[in-house]
């Protein structure tokens, strides 16, 4: 009896400590967590696979900034938008994952006249839709996304003479990012739109590069600067140059980034709806990409 008592009592003991140890791995109630290597299917992933472009003037993400453009005074650039993972075919780190995935993005990018009482001179609305694909440095896109842009009632009221153009492209696109350096990547795509009005043709490419100073610098942050250049065929090809220079951070847990500092843009304007009019900007802002 003597001897089963010391067996029971160590089989009691094996047993409550199975959770903390082997018997977690294989519980029915709980999988197990795949490891961070495993090529595995993941539904609504953290983070992204093909970074946002960080100096996109038409990227989905949360922006305001506040510009100025010589004679004219001061204007709002804001964007109200995101870019999501719906689907992941690959490992499950929410940074330096691999594999594929789709993503989902959407946005409104309005542009204010705080002289006006801060009244909606246009907005220029996207969607779209991305199969992404990640392999060590080196990451690929393809999709299409939509696009429409629409003066302001405000503006219209304010400038009746203005003629109204039904700006709209439904374009395919593919590009391909590489990172030279943790810190450093560069990109180019090149996009053909298949249903156009108002103006647009059907070629437009964009290239670029951005740096940060260190992936994930925690409280301090780290300075950030990127430049990117964007041709379109309706403006024979001249370039629009948008460019950023800031302070951010960039969380490990989410891949979210935010960043302030100073913007600036030449070029065609940034709103569709006067994409013939030339613009040069520089200002200060705020940015935050998912």
């Amino acid at each position: 009896m003597r001897m089963l008592g010391r067996r029971g009592a160590a089989l009691v003991a094996a047993v409550l400590l199975m959770p903390a140890t082997a018997g977690a791995q294989t519980s029915p109630t709980r999988p197990a967590q795949a490891p961070a290597g495993a090529d595995q299917w993941h539904v609504l992933p953290l983070g992204l696979l093909y970074d946002s472009y960080l100096a996109g003037d038409k990227e989905p993400r949360l922006s305001w900034s506040v510009l100025e453009e010589g004679p004219r005074g001061r204007v709002w650039e804001t964007g109200v938008g995101l870019r999501v993972g719906l689907l992941r075919r690959g490992t499950s780190a929410v940074v330096d994952a691999e594999g594929w995935q789709v993503d989902l993005e959407g946005a409104a990018q309005l542009r204010l006249t705080p002289e006006d009482g801060n009244a909606l001179e246009s907005v220029d609305f996207r969607g779209g839709l991305w199969l992404t694909r990640r392999r060590g440095a080196l990451a690929v896109k393809a999709g299409y996304y939509h696009l429409s842009a629409h003066l302001g009632d405000e503006f219209l009221l304010k400038y009746p003479d203005v003629v109204r153009i039904d700006y709209v492209r439904d374009s395919i696109v593919g590009g391909v990012m590489y990172d030279l350096t943790p810190t450093l990547q560069t990109y180019a795509e090149a996009g053909y739109a298949f249903v156009r009005h108002g103006g647009a043709e059907p070629i437009e490419i964009q290239m670029g590069a951005q740096y940060t100073g260190t992936r994930y610098p925690g409280r301090r942050g780290t300075p950030v600067a990127a430049v990117n250049i964007h041709l379109r065929e309706e403006l024979k090809f001249r370039s629009s140059v948008n460019a950023i220079l800031a302070w951010g951070w960039h969380s490990r847990e989410t891949g979210h980034q935010v960043r302030a500092g100073v913007h600036g843009f030449t070029g065609r304007s940034m709103q569709y709806s006067s994409f013939s009019r030339s613009e040069r900007l520089i200002g200060v802002g705020v940015w935050f990409d998912y």
